[in-house]
């Protein structure tokens, strides 16, 4: 894939969790700590200064892509987050649920392009906030929103914490 598609991707994400231009600098930080650390002494003056280079016009190029969707969502970078309810759920089969939303506070639900998603946040039992995104499961011009949760247990992998959690609590 090209870089600028990688990248798309990745400022997405990053405006859908609220990222900010200032958390780069954060991330720097421990980034290179961390390569210091691992390789050590193979990391010279000329190979800091080589990848010191290309993280920050990544992170440059990141920044202002995620500036450019804040915009068009009419949103301040950071933290956006707005309560909606459930207000209906309906169980797809035995290991999807889909959960029709709308605003807590009563307003428009924000317009979306197909293939958009939510970020949903839950607090687990164990106190860890956990995010995941949803693709909206209906179309853009309804004043609903529809997300579906594909529940992820018994797999070749670790069950799914936030969607086993959606299926378990999360009702009307």
């Amino acid at each position: 894939q090209p870089p600028a598609s990688v990248l798309g991707r990745i400022a997405h994400k990053h405006a859908s969790l609220g990222v900010t231009a200032e958390q780069y600098d954060v991330v720097q930080f421990y980034l290179f700590y961390a390569i210091a650390e691992v390789l050590g002494g193979a990391v010279t003056a000329d190979v800091a200064a080589a990848w010191d280079e290309l993280y920050w016009l990544m992170a440059h190029t990141l920044i202002d892509m995620e500036a450019e969707l804040y915009r068009e969502a009419r949103q301040e970078p950071g933290q956006n987050w707005r309560p909606w309810l459930v207000i209906a759920r309906h169980e797809e089969n035995d290991d999807v649920a889909s959960f029709l939303l709308r605003p807590a506070d009563g307003g428009d639900p924000p317009p979306f392009l197909p293939g958009q998603y939510v970020s949903v946040a839950v607090t687990l039992p164990d106190g860890a906030r956990q995010i995941r995104q949803y693709s909206f499961s209906n179309a853009p011009q309804r004043p609903i929103r529809r997300i579906s949760v594909k529940r992820v247990c018994g797999g070749p992998g670790p069950d799914g914490e936030v969607s086993t959690w959606l299926h378990a609590n999360v009702n009307v």
